[in-house]
Order: structure tokens, then C-alpha cells, then sequence
């Protein structure tokens, strides 16, 4: 059995002040009409609304995922008059949904307040392991990853640089340990880690081999999944902004890739940060350049993305990298624990409107890559600026984990994400 508690506390002269501005139509928004009408029947109608607003942020904080992505909100969340004076939460359909999907039975709920502050904590017992962060829920795409794994046959050069050529090898099964935790062995994480040796021994011979080929063959040698995705979220003319992290060769996929769309030719421009390496950094340069691909550092670039964004153009912003905080990031959770991650994605998405567009690629066994588009992720609204840039850059770490599973062993398992 497994303890989980989401606590809010929140001002009782902000909802009052709330319930002075805005109209029946907004209020029943946030409240039901039955609970405006028993915090009327209270002796301080104004505390009693706060607890009640406290006790459905607290029940949102239980599912974070959900709550981010906008699966989850408060108009889901009832509070009713119990027995005695006590109170009890009524799900709506879309809560009770998402309560059986992490094998939650009930919510408790536990409220009280003062002149100037109510505060309220809910909370939850999980059996089986089930954890309202969505890891270890029998349906949660880890375990399918999980399944998946174990069916891996890691090539002969993957277990050789697994065994003779270890890089980073304590960082990529710490990494797979946090991901996956109990649902994978020692033999599983062993599988996971060798596979990835054997794909980034491929990535290396690639990056220099297709160096050398034309743009037509490398576009000949990948697909492009889900393109009327971002044709139809062009159409708005805010331009584009493509989430996306170290996936399969992600160089040679989102080259490649985007070569199959001519009419944005010089209109596709990564943000990213040089390669230390030179000469690897101009192998990638060279390649990127004849693809009509444009490059922008990550350093002072905001006028310019924005400028961009204004002209109906496509800005790629790989997000999978620890960022340091408070420079440049925020600490958001990604799989289970807090991770420095690039507010800027968040900020420029507010400031430009352009849709959140995730893509990932990875390589198929024929050798070919593949790019798919997602669906867009909608914007997270909060009236708090800070809480809305976190919400959102939760949901964009979230889509993140989503294509991290798709194909774990083509993911970058090097890199030190959480360092916090």
C-alpha cells in the first residue's frame, strides 16, 4: 500500500474577491451550484469557498500528468456535505476514470481555515504498486516499454561496447533505473543498455557516412509520419515550434525528414547549443546547411525566434537536456523526479501563440529512419504566471517521456538529466 497527499492552501480574500468580479458564468466554472449555495447557508461563506477551491487544487496535485495536459481540472471536482459536518469529494466522470486507471478507490479530503487563509489535503492509498504519477499502473506505457525490452537482442557490437568501451555506462543504468524502476531486472536494464551501445555505434558510422551522400538519397532513405499535423497547424500562421529530444540518428531523421517538405525549405531552423568537437560540429553544420536546414545558438536568441515565428516559420527546440536553475530552467518533474527543464520553450510559446507540435524519429531495422508528428499540445491556462509556465513545460516533459518509450533503446541514455 502506497501513500500519496496533494496539499493547497490558498487566500480567502482572493476567492472572495473572485466571487466579487466575476460573473455567474466564470463562477460555475470553478464551482458547482450546489456548493455555492451551501457556502451561502456558512457563517463565512467567503472561508468555506476557499476550502473548497483548496480541497480541488490539492486532489489535481495527486495526478500532476493529467492536470498539466488538461485531462484533469477543477470543473472535474465536486465537494459535497458528507455526514455531520464532514465533507466528501464527488468525482466527475472524468476523475473517477483516471482514479481506476492508477487503481484509486477514494480520495480523502480534509479542509479547514481562518480569517485569511484556508487549506486543504487530499488524500490517497494505492494498492499493487499504483502511483498517481502514472509509472506503475498496468496499462502506463512504461510497462509496455518494459515488455518490449525484454524482447530486445542486443547486436554483438552493443554488448562489445557495453563490456569494452563502458562511456558513461553508470550514468545510462542509473538513467534506465529511473525510468523504468522495479519493472525491469538486472538483466533487462543490462538488455536496455546494450542496445543503446549498439544504436549509437550505428549513429557514429551514419553521421559520417551520410555526410557524404546526396540530400535526395538521404530524404529516399526516411519517412514522414503524420505530416498533415503541422501542414494544418501552419495554416494558423503563428509559425511552428517542433518538441523534440535525442531520438534514433536525430540528426539525420529531422534532416532528412524535412527535405520532404519543400515548401518550407529554409524555413525550418533548430535551436541548439555547438558541438565542443569541431570537427563534428562542422560535419553536422555542412549537413544541415545543404539540407536547407537554418541553425540558431541557444544564446540571446529570443528576438530573433520570435521574428521567425512572426514570418509562419518552424523553430526546433530540443528539450530532453538538464537545464540549470534558476538561469536557465525550472525543476519539473519527468519521470518521476524533478529535473531542471528549459522554461524558454514555455515563455516563447506564450509570447508567439505558435502551436506546441511534438516529433521524434528512430531507425528502422532495414537501416531506414522514420519522423512522426504528434498531435499539438494545447496551452495550459493559470492565473498564476509561474504555476502556467510550470503546468506547461510539465506537459511538453511529459510528451518527452511519451516518445522515450516508444523506442528506449534509440533515446540518448548519456546525458546527465537529473542533476538537481
Amino acid at each position: 500500500m502506497a501513500i500519496r497527499c496533494g496539499i493547497d492552501i490558498v487566500s480567502v480574500e482572493r476567492i472572495a474577491r473572485h466571487g466579487r468580479e466575476l460573473g455567474p458564468a466564470e463562477l460555475s466554472r470553478i464551482f458547482g451550484e450546489d456548493e455555492v449555495t451551501a457556502s451561502r447557508a456558512r457563517r463565512f461563506p467567503e472561508r468555506h469557498l476557499a476550502e473548497l477551491f483548496a480541497a480541488k487544487e490539492a486532489c489535481l496535485k495527486l495526478f500532476p500528468g493529467e492536470a498539466a495536459s488538461g485531462e484533469l481540472g477543477v470543473e472535474d471536482i465536486a465537494v459535497r456535505n458528507g455526514t455531520g459536518q464532514s465533507l466528501r469529494l464527488e468525482p466527475g466522470e472524468r476523475l473517477r476514470r483516471i482514479m481506476a486507471r492508477h487503481g484509486i478507490g477514494e480520495i480523502f479530503l480534509s479542509m479547514g481555515s481562518c480569517r485569511s487563509q484556508a487549506c486543504a489535503i487530499a488524500v490517497v492509498a494505492t494498492e499493487n504498486g499504483g502511483d498517481p504519477a502514472g509509472r506503475a499502473v498496468p496499462d502506463s506505457g512504461a510497462q509496455l516499454a518494459a515488455v518490449a525490452v525484454r524482447g530486445l537482442k542486443p547486436s554483438l557490437l552493443g554488448r562489445a561496447i557495453y563490456r569494452l568501451v563502458p562511456i558513461r555506462r553508470r550514468v545510462v543504468e542509473a538513467n534506465v533505473r529511473q525510468v523504468f524502476g522495479p519493472l525491469l531486472d538486472d538483466a533487462g536494464r543490462r538488455r536496455l543498455a546494450q542496445s543503446f551501445y549498439a544504436h549509437m555505434g550505428r549513429f557514429l558510422v551514419e553521421t559520417v557516412t551520410y555526410t557524404l551522400k546526396a540530400p535526395r538519397r538521404i530524404s529516399a532513405q526516411a519517412r514522414v509520419e503524420n505530416l498533415e499535423i503541422p501542414l494544418r497547424a501552419a495554416e494558423a500562421g503563428r509559425g511552428l515550434i517542433i518538441l523534440t529530444g535525442h531520438f534514433g540518428n536525430w540528426e539525420i531523421a529531422c534532416a532528412a525528414g524535412i527535405l520532404q517538405f519543400p515548401q518550407y525549405r529554409g524555413k525550418f531552423h533548430f535551436l541548439r547549443r555547438p558541438i565542443s568537437t569541431r570537427w563534428v560540429e562542422e560535419l553536422v553544420l555542412r549537413r544541415f546547411r545543404r539540407a536547407g536546414l537554418g541553425i540558431i545558438p541557444k544564446k540571446n536568441s529570443l528576438g530573433r525566434i520570435l521574428d521567425l515565428l512572426a514570418r509562419n516559420e518552424a523553430l526546433v527546440f530540443i528539450m530532453d537536456q538538464h537545464a540549470s536553475v534558476p538561469k536557465d530552467g525550472i525543476p519539473v518533474e519527468f519521470f518521476g523526479r524533478p529535473a531542471g527543464t528549459f522554461k524558454s520553450l514555455a515563455l516563447i510559446a506564450k509570447a508567439s501563440g505558435a502551436p506546441v507540435i511534438p516529433a521524434h524519429g528512430w531507425r528502422e531495422e532495414d537501416g531506414r529512419h522514420v519522423l512522426r508528428f504528434e498531435e499539438e499540445l494545447r496551452w495550459v491556462p493559470h492565473e498564476d504566471p509561474q504555476e502556467e509556465i510550470r503546468l506547461n513545460t510539465r506537459a511538453y516533459n511529459q510528451a518527452i517521456e511519451r516518445m522515450v518509450l516508444c523506442h528506449p533503446e534509440q533515446w540518448f541514455w548519456m546525458h546527465k538529466r537529473w542533476k538537481l
